[in-house]
Parts: C-alpha cells; sequence; structure tokens
C-alpha cells in the first residue's frame, strides 16, 4: 500500500511538472531527494560531488519530466537519471584530484563501530556489487527496480545481491573469527 502511495505521489509530480506546475519539482525533491543522493554519493564517493549532482538531476527531471510514462515506476526512472547524472559527473571529472569522502578516517568509538565495520565491508565488493547493495539497502530500491536502473535484467540482479551478500556474510564472519 505504501509503495502504491509513493508511486502515485510520483506518477502525479511528474505528469504536473511535464504540464508546466514548478511547484511539483518541489514535491520530487522531498520525495526522492535522499534516494537521488545515496545514488549519486554510491557512485562518487563524494558528499560535495553528489550534491553537485543532486542538483544537475533536479534540473534535468524539471527538463524532462515529459519523457516520463505515467503508469511505469517513477522511483525506477527517477534512479535511472540519479544514475546517468553520478555516471557523467565521474567522467567529465575523472581526471580532477579531490578527497574521497570515505577515506576520511573516523575516530574509533563503539558508537560508530558498526558504522566503520559496514564501510569496510563494501569495500571489499566491487564497485558494482557496492552500488547494487547501496541501492537495495540505502535507497530502497527493489530488484525489479534495481534491474531497470543498473539496465540488467531481474535475474541478474538478484543473482549479483546474492553473491554480494554472501561475500558481506563471509566478510563478517571472517571479522567475528578474528576476534
Amino acid at each position: 500500500m505504501i509503495s502504491f502511495v509513493l508511486q502515485s505521489i510520483g506518477d502525479d509530480a511528474l505528469c504536473e511538472l511535464a504540464g508546466g506546475n514548478k511547484n511539483a519539482l518541489e514535491a520530487i525533491y522531498r520525495e526522492y531527494g535522499k534516494l537521488i543522493y545515496s545514488i549519486a554519493f554510491a557512485i562518487l564517493k563524494s558528499r560535495e560531488d553528489s550534491e553537485d549532482v543532486l542538483q544537475d538531476v533536479m534540473l534535468k527531471i524539471a527538463r524532462s519530466a515529459h519523457r516520463y510514462r505515467k503508469g511505469t515506476s517513477p522511483k525506477a526512472w527517477i534512479a535511472s537519471v540519479a544514475r546517468s547524472c553520478a555516471m557523467d559527473h565521474l567522467q567529465k571529472n575523472k581526471d580532477k584530484l579531490s578527497l574521497d569522502d570515505e577515506s576520511v578516517p573516523i575516530p574509533f568509538t563503539e558508537d560508530n563501530y558498526d558504522f566503520i565495520l559496514l564501510r569496510e565491508a563494501l569495500e571489499t565488493l566491487s564497485d558494482e556489487d557496492n552500488l547494487l547493495i547501496r541501492l537495495r539497502y540505502y535507497a530502497g530500491l527493489d530488484l525489479k527496480e534495481i534491474a531497470t536502473v543498473l539496465c540488467i535484467s531481474h535475474s541478474a540482479a538478484r543473482k549479483r545481491c546474492s553473491r554480494a551478500l554472501e561475500t558481506l556474510g563471509k566478510y563478517f564472519q571472517e571479522r567475528k573469527d578474528d576476534q
């Protein structure tokens, strides 16, 4: 039921935006801003670049809302736009040197141990699997939506997710055995 409501909000807002109602962009931002940022961060691993991409995505959505087909998944459509913009940003800026947010050391405390461990575990995955896991568990996309965003089949998304979770499970088991 909640998914249907979100789809309806996204459908309505995108259709209103395509019809010229610029206020609908605010509703899209409120509903999908975190998703867009999560996708950008999973690809770029930089807060500053992810914020830039979020702005680019919102502009692109405003310009191309007329391309959205009512009744399809607005979440997947917006996620695809976000992925595309993030990949474009990565290509355009690949020669620039910048501080990678994930390389900044985090001081160890018991409060952030799980966060540090999870970040280390995600780094053991390939970039593609890392993005898939972030889309699934941070952004909340289902496997069908992930398949659409990554331009792969549903079964490939399911297999890759399963493989990535298995790799993470092994990582955590090894860490537990080492303690």
